[in-house]
Formats: structure tokens, sequence, C-alpha cells
């Protein structure tokens, strides 16, 4: 069971990394396409 929670935890840390690069990757997307609208 220890090995199972051990596990979950790190698929959990990993998945928080996964989220808040895709929601960084998604923000940098937004403020490039708010600069090429400025031109």
């Amino acid at each position: 069971m220890e090995i199972v929670l051990k596990y979950r935890e790190q698929f959990n840390l990993k998945t928080d990394i996964l989220r808040s690069s895709c929601l960084w990757e998604i923000q940098k997307l937004v403020q490039y396409g708010q600069e090429i609208n400025k031109q």
C-alpha cells in the first residue's frame, strides 16, 4: 500500500508540473498573439 501512495504522490507532482507548464505556455501564446495584434 505504501508503494502505491508514494507512486500516487509522484504522479500528482508530475501532473501538477505538467499543468503549470501548460498554463505557462498558454500565457506565452496569448501574450505573443496580443503583441501581433498591436502591430
